[in-house]
């Protein structure tokens, strides 16, 4: 941005902005007040008649906020408010009876508020403590209930963790594996994918605090809560290791707690107060930097009943104007241009209309044929290719000793070893640029079957390509890319419909006395042929530079517009826009025909 000043007091209008825009999202009329916040964003004729306009109009204006506002421009951020499917988050709290070792070791220490939640990390008990804590017998009878089930274990330290597993081992047998920082990345990478493993794998992955960041088990959807963290945004961690995109169930966190404990004043706080279980947080780290003072006295002093009900009551109000105050703030605009709502749609349908589509397979089987490949069914949706000594020449990245693939993306999702072939895979590429390049094939004569016309009846079909040259900076190739014309002419110099599906092969002598028995009538065709190539080239080209004229004319008022709320829009980017404009209808105009490719075919019914 080019002022940071003119960035802080921009930003400060976007609460007003993002609710004068509401009308047009719903449908509905804008007020003189909302016409007015909108008009320090958008032209003057924008505006005008803008409550009986069309929703092309509409649309148009929301666009054009969207580009000129502030960081709507530059930064792309995603909210659960705007983005569906996401599972649901169920809390089941078990609530557990105070070993007499630990209440006695507590009462010692009120003010040390890390053993009052972990009181297993007391130097008395630290190496003794899975014999007498009820969670243990807790956690393998809620595993043996789980059974066959997934389930992310999380507690605040490594050893923790470590005793946790060996009490499993010893006491149930299940299969379990730990995450720890202690531990390498690699084997870090080796536990993380035994957890995963379907079949064989871990039911139970236990893991200290790192675990909480940065990894994905999705795969999963219980999650057990060994102890609780004391700062919000690190139960959030936790929680969002499960509940997060990919995740096709409802979220079961279970915490076990100690009745009439600093652990049950915690967990009371974090779900009564915040909600922070059932539902993500953003309040929750403000609100504890204000109530932190009596969290801790409540977690000193968990008897203290009118104490703990002040804490929920005070967190819950304030957890709640601060939420209304954020959903006020939302910076919708932002929002809007992020989801690409009303954008993405139709590209989504194409890449999967692309995806399902059988052209690339059906189109690969004959090229790979005309380049001497052998292309053998696999199975159901695989090939395998062979190099044969038909082949024309090499084609990179073929295995000589053949290889295996699919044109299907979950198949090769699935089998490692299978190549997946898409329009961009550089085989692909190779192949089409021999195809293309090759003479071989780009002049034919063949025979056609055609009863309903006389014996001796014959076609040109011509395939010109329209093409220019010009300076890679002009972007040629998104206005006027090469173009095919087919152009196809019977005897009688005629343009004719014709799609040939079966065509005989010509014996070499037999071809060139054809093509010199009409050589005559064969020049003409062909100098017709160009003269029809001619008019449908001149019709792309203008088609062409009217629709180059249009994108172009938009962004180069799209500039303009910018520029006067940000004087950062440079004069030399609008000048450059203006000269691609004039220097691509140059270009374009002069675009030239060649003929690619001709056959000649007879017709012997």
């Amino acid at each position: 941005f080019h002022n940071y000043h003119s960035f802080v007091n921009e930003e400060k209008q976007y609460s007003q902005l993002a609710q004068a825009i509401n009308p047009l999202l719903s449908g509905d009329s804008l007020s003189d007040e909302d016409i007015g916040a909108i008009a320090q964003f958008a032209d003057k004729d924008m505006l005008q008649g803008i409550n009986t306009a069309s929703t092309t109009q509409k649309t148009k204006l929301l666009h054009t906020l969207l580009d000129r506002h502030g960081t709507g421009r530059l930064l792309f951020r995603n909210s659960r408010a705007g983005v569906k499917g996401f599972p649901k988050r169920q809390l089941f709290s078990h609530g557990l009876r105070l070993p007499i070792e630990y209440a006695t070791l507590l009462a010692s220490e009120p003010e040390n508020i890390q053993l009052q939640l972990t009181p297993e990390r007391h130097p008395d008990l630290v190496n003794t403590w899975t014999d007498i804590d009820p969670r243990v017998d807790w956690f393998i009878s809620q595993l043996k209930s789980l059974k066959g089930k997934k389930v992310l274990t999380i507690c605040a330290n490594a050893s923790t963790a470590l005793q946790l597993s060996e009490a499993l081992r010893i006491k149930a047998g299940t299969r379990s594996t730990v995450f720890h920082e202690g531990m390498s990345i690699v084997d870090r990478d080796r536990a993380a994918n035994y957890f995963a493993q379907s079949d064989d794998g871990a039911q139970v992955l236990i893991c200290s605090e790192i675990g909480s960041e940065g990894r994905n088990f999705q795969f999963a959807h219980h999650l057990i809560l060994f102890d609780l963290p004391l700062v919000p945004d690190l139960l959030e961690q936790r929680i969002g290791r499960l509940d997060r995109i990919g995740q096709k169930y409802d979220v079961c966190i279970h915490v076990p707690y100690f009745d009439m404990s600093a652990q049950q004043v915690l967990l009371d706080w974090y779900h009564q107060g915040l909600g922070a279980f059932e539902h993500t947080c953003p309040t929750g780290m403000t609100v504890y930097e204000e109530t932190q003072e009596l969290l801790h006295e409540c977690i000193q002093h968990p008897e203290n009943t009118d104490r703990c009900f002040q804490l929920i009551n005070q967190t819950a109000l304030l957890h709640k104007e601060l939420k209304k105050r954020l959903e006020q703030g939302r910076d919708k605009l932002l929002e809007l241009n992020s989801s690409g709502h009303g954008r993405v749609e139709q590209f989504l349908t194409q890449i999967n209309d692309a995806e399902d589509s059988p052209t690339l397979e059906l189109f690969m089987t004959r090229l790979f044929d005309s380049l001497g490949i052998l292309q053998e069914e696999h199975d159901e949706s695989c090939y395998l290719l062979k190099s044969t000594e038909k082949m024309i020449g090499p084609l990179p990245g073929l295995d000589e000793e053949g290889m295996t693939v699919t044109y299907e993306r979950p198949t090769a999702t699935l089998l490692e070893h299978v190549h997946f072939l898409s329009w961009d895979h550089p085989m692909i590429q190779h192949a089409m640029d021999i195809l293309t390049t090759d003479v071989t094939g780009k002049s034919a004569v063949a025979l056609c079957q055609d009863k309903s016309k006389p014996a001796g009846s014959y076609w040109l079909e011509c395939l010109f390509v329209l093409s220019a040259k010009a300076d890679k900076g002009l972007q040629l190739a998104r206005f006027l890319p090469p173009t095919p014309i087919k152009v196809c002419v019977d005897a009688n110099l005629q343009l004719a419909d014709k799609h040939f599906t079966r065509l005989d092969p010509v014996l070499p002598k037999m071809g060139n006395q054809l093509i010199n028995a009409l050589k005559s009538q064969l020049e003409k065709c062909l100098e017709h042929s160009h003269q029809h190539a001619e008019k449908s080239a001149q019709a792309i080209k203008s088609q062409r530079i009217a629709q180059m004229n249009e994108m172009l004319s938009d962004e180069l008022a799209r500039l303009k517009g910018l520029q006067q709320v940000n004087p950062a829009i440079r004069d030399d980017e609008i000048e450059h826009v203006a000269k691609q404009i004039i220097n691509l209808e140059k270009v374009m105009s002069n675009a030239k025909l060649h003929l690619e490719a001709v056959r000649f075919v007879v017709n012997n019914p």
